[in-house]
């Protein structure tokens, strides 16, 4: 639920490449050329959360940790659903892309529909606004 495991054991994996411990799945994906950039990417990485986490402290307010650590946690549930659309039923040891992948189009949803609609009725409500117009 809310993905507070896999947040957990992503860190957790990322944490270790930055002080150069290579997990056996990295050892098997990752190029022997771009393992430095690996742990470099993961110590920039771990610089931003602990940035944020400091920054929320100096400011007094939930709100760098909302914008920047929360989305993982949150969006999680929707991760899982796209996830299972697009790779459920299909060949799970495949190394070729198109045995275990399937298309899914997620642009013509509702809550596309609903918010360019809100949008656009923003838009107009500010262009005649007389909060806007100067005399």
């Amino acid at each position: 639920m809310f993905g507070i495991k896999r947040v957990y054991f992503e860190l957790k994996k990322i944490f270790m490449h930055s002080i150069g411990f290579i997990t056996p799945v990295a050892k098997d994906c990752v190029p022997e050329k771009v393992i430095d950039r690996m742990i470099w990417t993961s110590r920039i990485y771990l610089t931003i959360i602990l940035l944020t986490i400091f920054s929320a402290f100096y400011l007094n307010s939930f709100l760098p940790i909302m914008f920047v650590l929360t989305p993982q946690l949150y969006g999680s549930p929707l991760l899982q659903l796209t996830t299972m659309l697009q790779h459920g039923g299909l060949k799970a040891d495949s190394w070729d892309h198109r045995e275990n992948t399937r298309t899914l189009y997620e642009s013509n949803t509702w809550l596309v529909i609903i918010y360019e609609y809100e949008l656009s009725y923003r838009t107009s409500y500010i262009s005649h606004s007389t909060f806007l117009q100067f005399t």
